[in-house]
């Protein structure tokens, strides 16, 4: 059996990101509350719902743009920032990943190309993650970002496989599924559903955005175009397995 290049993302197909957008969301809603904004979740998620796919998750920083004014929004934006460095708190494992991984690992060569900060390394060595893959690429120690073809070729270079034994599975049509086809590789789109995702709410406003999410996903996973269009479209990491194993006699 020839071996096989996986390529992956890692938000929402490796981790589950919707908690730490959440809890983005909920830093803005309380530092504009202390500014006597008059802000609630529930008008936020209200006005979330008419957002077009592609500004969803832009949606909060436009907000803020819309009601603090510089000075403010640059307090802000320093408590965004520290979230985002203490992400591993905030982010999860698919529930499901680590038995594909047990399993893939021996059959495949597994890589990462993903738009993320070079503090995804922590939850990833803290999960001990970073031993499954040949090579890790994340965009803010590359200098590259998808859906950037270069970034793919970057990871595609460091082995040595033929563009048909190689697959990119990620989350996002636009980032993930159109440069891979441009290159002319396999795709698929992984397109979880919300409950199994691994977030449990554990209160009101957790519960009202996960049913926003079940409702209005973050992305599209309708093509816009023909480069848009996966080989294949999963919702678990059994059915990747399912599906490479129909080429494990070829």
């Amino acid at each position: 059996m020839k071996k096989k290049l996986l390529i992956f993302d890692i938000g929402d197909t490796i981790y589950n990101e919707d908690y730490i957008r959440f809890v983005v969301i909920k830093s803005l809603i309380d530092f504009g509350n202390e500014l006597n904004k008059n802000l609630s979740f529930e008008m936020f998620i209200s006005e979330l719902k008419e957002c077009s796919y592609g500004k969803r998750l832009g949606f909060h920083y436009e907000l803020a743009k819309k009601i603090l004014n510089d000075q403010e929004h640059d307090i802000w934006k320093a408590k965004e920032k520290k979230i985002s460095l203490q992400r591993d708190k905030y982010i999860n494992l698919f529930p499901d990943f680590m038995t594909f991984a047990r399993l893939a690992q021996d059959k495949y060569i597994m890589g990462i190309i993903a738009n993320q900060p070079r503090e995804m390394r922590n939850s990833l060595e803290k999960d001990q993650v970073d031993k499954i893959f040949h090579f890790i690429g994340l965009s803010e120690e590359v200098g590259l970002k998808k859906p950037n073809i270069e970034f793919l070729k970057w990871g595609i270079q460091k082995v040595d496989f033929p563009l048909e034994d190689i697959y990119m599975i990620g989350d996002r049509l636009d980032n993930d599924i159109s440069p891979a086809n441009q290159l002319g590789i396999n795709t698929i789109h992984f397109d979880p559903k919300i409950t199994e995702k691994g977030w449990t709410p554990r209160n009101v406003q957790e519960s009202l955005y996960i049913e926003h999410l079940g409702e209005h996903p973050n992305f599209s996973s309708e093509p816009k175009d023909i480069l848009e269009t996966p080989n294949l479209r999963v919702s678990n990491f059994t059915q990747i397995l399912d599906y490479l194993q129909q080429f494990e006699t070829r």
